[in-house]
């Protein structure tokens, strides 16, 4: 296929060229996709610090309201229900329940008749911690709903007298949380310390482990991704998603971003295709030009060619002369032959 010197030359040119140009856009797109790259870490990091600081902010307002109504409620002294319901209003919980050691509950909701406050999850959380905490999420005692309660212990001489909970259901939150969307393909969940979703676009796994989403998001996982370096790429319905985490102060939760890298990438894509068909199309071109090049200047060493040719066949033309123009080595073979004519 190369046996001729023109076929030679011709693929070595090409061969330069279509190297060159491949080392320049492969260094060129490596110190691109290197920018991109940190570009959108960079983004990620903004996107998920906004979000997070705006949970913080909704979780210690309402952290807040619940713990200035503590301070003041009086047990034993008067009804308590008119203040849980004017927190309830203010504040935009769904359900306000004061619970005392004897059982007794008061509630801006109907409660059953066999209700026990000291039984819920809440109480027992906030006496065990013995300050408002945000509680683990749980199924609402009236109507099974995913919910989470701020709950904070009243204590007066040293005693417990009674828990209060301002309740929430997951709802208020999880509309927060999925209206996330940094690119079409990209989404939020928030998880707890349990590795347990708790706000997440896909409902049917709220209250359920985080692997439902992905094998690979295990508690320690979720918790890694809170001091990781750089994204962590996990694979999320045949997706590969670019994962971020930070935790919401107050809570045991963690908001997770988990950015689409095919979205993400879509430019680099681009121009990685682009410069493989600029390649070609240089390549093309260079061909065709070295081979016009080489042809105008073999087409008179291949004259030469002839004429021996015809001379070694014996009945050759002794009388013919090539042209000798010009001072190139096709020339200078030319004149030689005309001398051994």
């Amino acid at each position: 296929m190369l046996a001729s010197i023109r076929a030679r030359i011709l693929a070595a040119c090409v061969a330069i060229v279509v190297v060159a140009l491949a080392v320049t856009g492969g260094v060129a797109y490596v110190v691109v996709k290197q920018h991109n790259d940190a570009a959108i870490d960079q983004n990620l990091k903004s996107i998920l610090s906004g979000h997070a600081l705006a949970i913080d902010e909704w979780i210690a307002g309402r952290a807040k309201q619940t713990q200035a109504l503590a301070d003041t409620m009086t047990i034993g002294e008067g009804d308590p229900l008119p203040a849980l319901k004017l927190l309830a209003k203010s504040g935009g919980f769904e359900v306000m329940t004061l619970g005392l050691p004897d059982k007794t509950a008061f509630s801006n909701v109907p409660l059953k008749p066999d209700y026990d406050p000291t039984a819920r999850p809440w109480y027992k959380q906030a006496v065990a911690e013995g300050h408002l905490v945000v509680t683990a999420l749980y199924k609402d005692a009236s109507n099974g709903k995913p919910a989470f309660a701020f709950a904070v212990p009243i204590v007066r001489d040293g005693n417990v007298k009674g828990v209060m909970a301002a309740s929430l259901y997951m709802e208020s939150v999880s509309s927060i949380v999925t209206s996330v969307h940094p690119t079409p393909s990209s989404f939020a969940f928030l998880v707890d310390k349990s590795g347990q979703l708790i706000a997440s676009a896909t409902t049917d796994l709220i209250m359920k482990p985080a692997t439902g989403l992905s094998p690979s998001l295990t508690p320690d996982a979720l918790k890694a991704l809170e001091s990781a370096s750089a994204p962590v790429a996990v694979d999320i319905g045949g997706a590969t998603k670019l994962l971020r985490a930070q935790p919401i102060a107050g809570t045991d939760w963690s908001l997770v971003l988990a950015l689409d890298k095919s979205d993400v990438t879509a430019g680099m894509h681009a121009v990685a295709t682009t410069t493989l068909i600029a390649i070609i199309v240089v390549a093309l071109i260079a061909a065709a030009l070295v081979g016009m090049l080489t042809n105008a200047a073999f087409k008179r060493v291949l004259l030469v060619r002839d004429a021996l040719t015809d001379v070694a066949s014996g009945s050759g033309d002794l009388t013919m002369r090539l042209p000798t123009d010009g001072k190139d080595e096709a020339a200078q073979i030319a004149h030689a032959f005309n001398l051994f004519a």
